[in-house]
């Protein structure tokens, strides 16, 4: 990472100084601890404790993946070995391994450093830190990520007795970034996979049976591919019940096992049952095949019977299914859709049912929290807008009417006034009023393209909006800290309306 010399977002130190007595050299755990946590290790990798590089288990995955050091060679060996308890540290809490490489190549940024300069690593303190972070974050967004892992790493040093002048602890930058909405696939694109995987037989079961788990179910396909081949029961008469794990599984975590009561006789609920019952006698089959670790699960691969099939397999094979079968989008491309896209499409269905509630969607997702739920409740932006549209049609059957231009709509004067003068409703200029916020009608994207040109047919209805938009503003600007939502709102639709008023101008100029 190139080092930054100025930075608009932080006043930081003009010198990165720091008088050391101690040599970096020192060992920073006692013997009793570095046993402690080598032996730990054990649960995770057969690797040594020693070696530079370690194949560490990720049980979801029934595979080996590599954890590497190499960030870490030129320094001494007891700073490599802090490095190491606090990475072991992190797999005893189920981190992933993708977040704790992320961390790890971060401090070995800041250990590299403090070894060039032979500062000691328990000298340092926070104005250190924030300067260091000043020099080698390009952005505040790596500011705060290094700054966390800093801030995780010397507090576990803490813990394992490594003292400090005081608590490294160094402030996070305040970030305006908006997350992007979550989308779901276009419902075009479900509503033709649904068709093929419902229906067709020659699909190899595994395919079809996790396909049809995620979509009337909303676990992970990580634990779906985890479930046993025991995962049927049956509880009581005409009923079956589908056992899943619903967290990931490691050593030092055992699964929590959901159960989902379903229906023998009921028409979808019946083709999953039969799938999963064929998937049971074809991984019962080749128990004999597989390895050691990978027995007793469902998912047997179909493609290979001497291992399971993994999340990789099963989205290869949706992209198959779509380019093989000309699945495309509303834009016209052929969809990408992944097992996580199936996930997100459930949850936004139960929302949207009015029949299943949250709390219960939240429950079955298998979410901490209702926001994380709710942040996936989102239609794809093609069906968000094909819904705002028909919306609108049926709120204004008559603007939609044959006749080039119409007044009347089927809301009462008193209420199509009262929505009128709300400052957040917006204008929809030749449709009518629309009260919801959130979406961003196809026009507001055209009406600024370089591309549009636009007709003198709609001058009207832009000047109308524009006076009206005008009148909104002189009334809200008497309290403007009160309605400072509202203007910000109706100044960026006024300066809209003008513009398309001022290309007309400029067009009729020309003519």
């Amino acid at each position: 990472m190139l080092a930054k010399q100025n930075n608009s977002y932080l006043e930081s130190p003009s010198t990165l100084s720091l008088t050391s007595s101690t040599t970096v050299g020192v060992v920073l755990l006692p013997d009793a601890s570095l046993k402690k946590y080598a032996n730990a290790l054990h649960a995770f990798s057969n690797s040594n404790f020693d070696s530079m590089k370690w194949l560490v288990k990720v049980p979801e995955h029934h595979t080996l993946k590599e954890l590497s050091f190499s960030g870490f060679v030129n320094m001494p060996e007891p700073l490599i070995a802090l490095v190491k308890c606090w990475v072991i540290h992190f797999l005893s809490l189920a981190y992933s391994l993708g977040t704790i490489k992320s961390k790890i190549s971060k401090i070995a940024i800041l250990l590299n450093y403090l070894v060039s300069l032979n500062i000691s690593l328990p000298n340092i303190r926070n104005s250190f830190i924030q300067t260091f972070l000043a020099r080698y974050s390009d952005t505040p967004e790596i500011y705060n990520s290094m700054s966390c892992a800093i801030a995780d790493f010397c507090n576990f040093a803490s813990q394992n007795d490594i003292v400090f002048p005081e608590i490294i602890n160094p402030p996070i930058l305040p970030v305006n970034s908006r997350i992007p909405t979550r989308r779901a696939p276009d419902q075009c694109v479900i509503d033709a996979l649904d068709q093929f995987f419902f229906t067709q037989d020659d699909i190899p079961t595994d395919m079809k049976c996790v396909y049809l788990l995620s979509r009337l179910i909303l676990n992970r396909i990580s634990e779906i591919l985890n479930m046993s081949i025991d995962c049927i029961s049956y509880p009581e008469e005409g009923l079956f019940s589908i056992s899943i794990p619903t967290r990931k599984e490691t050593p030092l975590h055992r699964p929590v096992i959901s159960k989902y009561p379903r229906s023998l006789s009921g028409g979808y609920t019946a083709v999953l049952y039969s799938v999963i019952q064929k998937q049971r006698e074809y991984a019962l089959m080749h128990q004999g095949d597989i390895p050691e670790e990978c027995l007793n699960y469902l998912f047997v691969s179909s493609q290979s019977p001497t291992k399971l099939l993994s999340a990789a397999d099963f989205n290869a094979y949706l992209q198959k299914v779509c380019e093989d079968n000309k699945i495309m989008d509303s834009s016209g491309k052929i969809a990408y859709v992944t097992s996580h896209h199936l996930r997100h499409i459930g949850v936004t269905e139960r929302l949207q049912s009015e029949i299943i509630s949250p709390e219960r969607t939240q429950k079955e997702a298998n979410h901490t929290s209702m926001s994380t739920t709710m942040g996936y409740g989102y239609s794809s932006l093609h069906d968000e807008i094909q819904r705002t549209s028909n919306i609108v049609q049926d709120v204004f059957k008559e603007a939609f009417s044959e006749s080039e231009t119409s007044t009347s709509f089927s809301l009462s004067p008193k209420k199509y006034t009262a929505l009128q003068n709300n400052p957040f409703t917006r204008l929809l200029p030749g449709l009518g009023l629309c009260s919801n916020i959130a979406c961003i009608p196809r026009f507001e994207v055209c009406l600024q393209c370089e591309h549009f040109t636009p007709d003198r047919y709609y001058n009207e209805y832009f000047l109308e909006c524009s006076s009206i938009v005008q009148n909104r503003l002189e009334s809200l600007y008497k309290n403007p800290s009160k309605n400072a939502e509202a203007i910000k709102l109706n100044e960026k639709y006024f300066q809209l309306y003008n513009s398309f008023i001022e290309r007309m101008k400029e067009k009729n100029a020309s003519a």
